[in-house]
């Protein structure tokens, strides 16, 4: 199966390729303002010119947020512009916090995922290989401090956040916390993540405003 992945939401922008589970190309970039431009840029790239380029393309899954307001909007017009082209398979979404936490689920650690939000709120995610542990959630700084405090021992902590903050300071005092930044592209994170755990059908936003915002992923079959 080739799955094509495209995130747009954070101020690095990653594509990727990958073929069943071999690696076949990955561009990122670290200029948020220029996403249209990159993005376009690196599926030229990966995929050539060829105008028949996308017909062997079985799943292009993009990251929905949350993140940048104009980052998503970029990524799901795309999107929509693949959907209605018929060009590809099949058309899906996952969220970015779902595509961190795949990044180090093969620790057999929990995986507890942050994005900073706006007003000192942060989105939260947290799930080891098996299960979801915390939902998907929009909270203040202490109530992710108390959800981590829930859990036992070692954690696994990643996602995109400022380490300098009261909040990473926090980290930084506990032995069992360990902070981890992702190098590969999250575009990858998020195919595997697709491949492994479903995706979502709806070309839209994910909005994450109470514990139980998180849609149904449809499981690959």
């Amino acid at each position: 199966m080739k799955v094509l992945g495209i995130d747009t939401s954070l101020p690095v922008g990653s594509v990727s390729l990958i073929n069943g589970n071999e690696l076949v190309a990955s561009k990122s970039w670290n200029s948020p303002k220029q996403h249209s431009v990159s993005v376009f840029k690196s599926l030229q790239q990966i995929l050539g010119t060829n105008k028949n380029r996308f017909y062997e393309i079985d799943l292009a899954i993009f990251t929905a947020g949350p993140g940048s307001f104009t980052g998503i909007r970029i990524g799901l017009s795309i999107a929509k512009a693949f959907k209605a082209s018929k060009k590809i398979k099949k058309i899906g979404t996952v969220s970015t916090l779902e595509a961190f936490s795949f990044c180090f689920l093969n620790s057999g650690l929990p995986v507890f995922v942050i994005v900073e939000g706006r007003k000192n709120r942060y989105y939260t995610y947290c799930r080891d290989k098996n299960r979801d542990i915390f939902p998907p959630e929009d909270i203040p700084e202490e109530d992710v401090i108390d959800r981590i405090k829930q859990l036992p021992g070692q954690i696994i902590i990643t996602g995109n956040f400022d380490l300098s903050s009261s909040i990473g300071k926090f980290f930084k005092e506990k032995e069992n916390i360990f902070v981890k930044r992702t190098f590969s592209s999250i575009a990858i994170c998020a195919s595997l993540y697709a491949k492994t755990f479903g995706y979502r059908e709806e070309i839209e936003p994910i909005y994450i405003r109470r514990p139980d915002a998180k849609p149904q992923n449809k499981k690959l079959g």
